[in-house]
This record gives C-alpha cells, structure tokens and sequence, in this order.
C-alpha cells in the first residue's frame, strides 16, 4: 500500500509453534512451585513490515 506521505508500504504477519522435542531440545528444570521452566511447545509471533527505499 501506499501511506499518507506517498511511501510504498507492505506487512505480514503470522504464527508459528515449534515442539522443541523434535529439535532435541530437551533441556528443562523443575520450578518449586511443581512446574516446568520451559513448555514444550513454543509459539513465535512475526510481525514484519518493509518501506521501499526511494
């Protein structure tokens, strides 16, 4: 797109869950409260936007 100052513009955005086992990632520690410091699943969120250079 186009912005108020006449510059192009353009944006993605998505999600993605990696399960760190299949990673051999398997690292952790015990909290005292009983849990686990690290899930094994970890969502990313991207948020990407470029301007093209004039």
């Amino acid at each position: 797109m186009v912005d108020a100052f006449g510059v192009e513009r353009i944006g993605f955005d998505g999600t993605a869950v990696l399960d760190r086992s299949q990673w051999d990632l398997t690292w952790n520690a015990k909290l005292e409260t009983g849990g686990l410091m690290i899930s094994e699943q970890i969502e990313f969120e991207l948020d990407i936007s470029a301007v093209r250079a004039p």
